[in-house]
């Protein structure tokens, strides 16, 4: 039963990326809208609000994707420092990313 849950935190972090960009992607398309006489939005303002939302968004769930891909390149590779069996846990490669790398 514990293998079906296995990776289940990472998984879940994931959605921070669409718990971001998709309400800041209406917000800003609510509050251009209101600029205008007639309540639309333009296609430039669109491409603004989508745009805006996506880099906000993809930067604060980067660090999320390289935990991810290092988990799997360990998973998958076990000269890589992990083993086909074991996974280590997020918080722990977490931990290993900030010793290794420090915050850039």
């Amino acid at each position: 039963v514990g293998a079906v849950y296995k990776g289940l935190s990472a998984s879940m972090v994931g959605l921070v990326h669409v718990a971001v960009q998709f309400p800041m992607y209406e917000g800003l398309k609510a509050r251009w809208s209101e600029t205008r006489e007639d309540g639309g939005i333009d296609a430039v303002a669109v491409l603004s609000a989508s745009a805006t939302s996506k880099v906000v968004a993809s930067t604060v769930a980067y660090p999320h994707e390289v935990l991810r891909s290092r988990l799997q390149v360990q998973r998958d590779c076990p000269s890589a420092g992990g083993s086909s069996r074991t996974r280590p846990a997020i918080v722990a490669e977490a931990a290993a990313v900030w010793r290794e790398a420090g915050v850039a």
